[in-house]
């Protein structure tokens, strides 16, 4: 009787084990969304932006906004681009805009938000379009995109008088801003676009972006966003 009374016991705390276990992971899933799950989460996020990024909440992501920072929310009324909300406020960091000696530098800002969220007619048409526009360019893609940067820059390289090697490298930090890194554990297909801190995401026949620059590395910023991405979407739940 004893053994029997223990054998049950055991059992009992594994499976309660089992199921909190389920419970605490449930959240940081990536199942996809189903499509009227999504239609119902993207307008929701596209109308309540005061609510999905609510401070409070962003602080369980270890992220904190100084107090009296309002969001800045650029609308969108024709829904070509999508509507966007960001907080942006002051950091101790700066971005040297031109290489060498007598290149510029601008004072970084720190930032969170999300937006442009836009829809498809489907999602392998979404997909076509997220991936011709955020996936690997060809040689030739670059080869266009590097002679348009030289031109572009050719005037004020020389008014500055920088040598040679600082404009190639002046250049290809150009170049790196029209290739975006691919992100794993997040939608259906995610980039992490550098030039404007931004992750981003597909989601079946849905795209939009994740901003987050709060530090100089930029993995860590990658991981922020992804957080974030996943906690904009948990709150459709």
């Amino acid at each position: 009787m004893i053994q029997i009374k223990k054998s049950f016991f055991l059992v009992f705390f594994i499976s309660l084990f089992t199921s909190v276990s389920c419970k605490n992971t449930e959240g940081s899933s990536n199942e996809p969304l189903k499509e009227e799950d999504a239609k119902d989460c993207f307008e929701n996020m596209q109308s309540n932006f005061e609510n999905y990024l609510d401070p409070k909440k962003l602080i369980e992501l270890g992220i904190s906004i100084p107090e009296g920072i309002q969001p800045r929310v650029q609308k969108d009324d024709k829904n070509t681009n999508g509507n966007r909300i960001v907080y942006v406020w002051k950091s101790d960091r700066s971005k040297a805009l031109v290489p060498g000696e007598n290149g510029m530098t601008i004072p970084q800002d720190n930032m969170v938000g999300y937006g442009l969220i836009r829809k498809s007619d489907d999602a392998p048409s979404a997909a076509l379009l997220f991936n011709s526009t955020y996936g690997p360019k060809s040689e030739e893609e670059l080869k266009g995109i590097r002679t348009n940067i030289s031109q572009s820059i050719e005037s004020e390289a020389h008014a500055i008088k920088l040598g040679s090697e600082d404009v190639a490298k002046w250049v290809e930090a150009e170049l790196s801003k029209f290739q975006y890194n691919e992100v794993t554990g997040i939608g259906d297909k995610a980039f992490w676009d550098e030039g404007n801190s931004a992750l981003h995401i597909l989601n079946g026949a849905y795209r939009w972006s994740v901003f987050v620059n709060l530090s100089e590395d930029q993995q860590s910023n990658i991981e922020q966003a992804k957080k974030l991405a996943q906690k904009l979407i948990s709150q459709c739940n």
